[in-house]
């Protein structure tokens, strides 16, 4: 049997032919030591979260291995001797990128999709702090690593606020054709809160061009949105904080 390995800012996922998720091995929590493994596993290291999947994965009866990372297909091959195969951008792999949140909660490594964002933005941050660190070993690396690392936080960021649009938007779905630039949504939707609150005066003292309040006024007030617990719109607006800070 043939089973695909993916790895994820918290564990690894084992999927099945069919794309189906049949075994897990999680990080702990603690961002620092997560980046570390995580590295770890993207430098082709053997760390004992991957053996121990490994290990479960063959006592279940599977004896080929996929990897998108062709330096852990070559550790994998040499340390537990099985066939082992290599894709690049996997669709699975597609899958577990575009849903990383969703698959957070679906592992158990979070309860809450919210305390997701929260955890990825300090793995996210821990990430840069140790590419720089390597960088600066490396004087010749220092603008590809920088680079690579603003990548890397405005892709966590587009990934939070397409969150935070999708969550907000059962409130008030028109929002989200109305406003393109993410920093503006996160910091409206902070400090109004619900869409009751995109009166023209309020969004005047934010600094939207009185033209443009009453647009958002008139449509806030038609808008077809489901009313939301005050709970849920503040679980909301701490998605967004967490972008805006």
């Amino acid at each position: 049997m043939k089973a695909t390995l993916i790895e994820c800012p918290f564990g690894i996922l084992a999927f099945n032919e069919e794309n189906e998720l049949i075994d897990k091995a999680l990080f702990q929590k603690k961002p620092q030591a997560a980046v570390k493994t995580f590295l770890d596993i993207e430098a082709g290291k053997a760390v004992s979260e991957i053996c121990s999947l490994m290990d479960t994965l063959k006592g279940k009866g599977y004896d080929t291995f996929v990897f998108e990372n062709p330096n852990l297909a070559k550790t994998m091959v040499g340390k537990f001797n099985v066939e082992v195969e290599v894709g690049k951008r996997l669709s699975v792999g597609e899958l577990v990128r575009s849903n990383t949140q969703k698959m957070a909660v679906k592992t158990g490594f979070v309860r809450h999709a919210e305390d997701f964002g929260s955890w990825m933005r300090d793995f996210t941050m821990e990430t840069a702090k140790l590419r720089v660190k390597g960088a600066v070993e490396k004087r010749d690396l220092v603008v590809a690593q920088a680079i690579q690392t603003f990548d890397e936080l405005d892709r966590t960021i587009n990934m939070l606020m397409a969150r935070a649009r999708e969550w907000y938007g059962i409130h008030f779905p028109e929002l989200d054709r109305l406003l393109e630039k993410h920093e503006t949504y996160a910091r409206l939707v902070v400090e109004l809160g619900s869409k009751e609150n995109f009166t023209v005066q309020k969004l005047e003292k934010e600094e939207v061009p009185k033209v443009k309040a009453e647009g958002f006024a008139k449509v806030a007030e038609k808008s077809m949105g489901a009313d939301l617990a005050e709970a849920d719109i503040a679980q909301i607006q701490a998605l967004c904080q967490n972008v805006t800070q």
